[in-house]
């Protein structure tokens, strides 16, 4: 019983890490993030299937590989049922766009589905 304890806690907080990678602010930094470094396939891996971003896709990829993102900063989130919207801003060839991105659920994760500039 004594080595059963900490297994417990060893697989709880495995489980509260993976969850937390997928909280909404994570999925939105993770997709600046790729952005900045030019990482095509990862930046389209945070967009939601039915996202209306899905048919301009071909563009999507370009703008990835030839912004540059220089900053961003999301932490604002209000998260309703299965959609989240994040707000924050980021910096993108040298201008700056404050955003609320709006993430749905997909499988049970997050995804970003479309964003409103403000």
């Amino acid at each position: 019983m004594k080595k059963l304890i900490p297994l417990i806690a060893l697989v709880g907080i495995w489980v509260a890490g993976c969850s937390q990678a997928n909280a909404p602010v994570n999925v939105v930094n993770g997709f600046y993030e790729s952005m900045k470094l030019h990482k095509v396939d990862k930046a389209v891996s945070f967009i939601h299937k039915d996202s209306p971003i899905q048919p301009f896709m071909g563009l999507f990829r370009l703008g990835v590989q030839s912004a540059k993102v220089e900053k961003y900063e999301f932490k604002k989130v209000k998260i309703d049922g299965d959609k989240a919207i994040v707000s924050g801003y980021a910096i993108i060839d040298g201008k700056r766009i404050d955003k609320d991105v709006i993430l749905k659920k997909e499988n049970g994760k997050w995804k970003i589905y479309n964003e409103e500039r403000k």
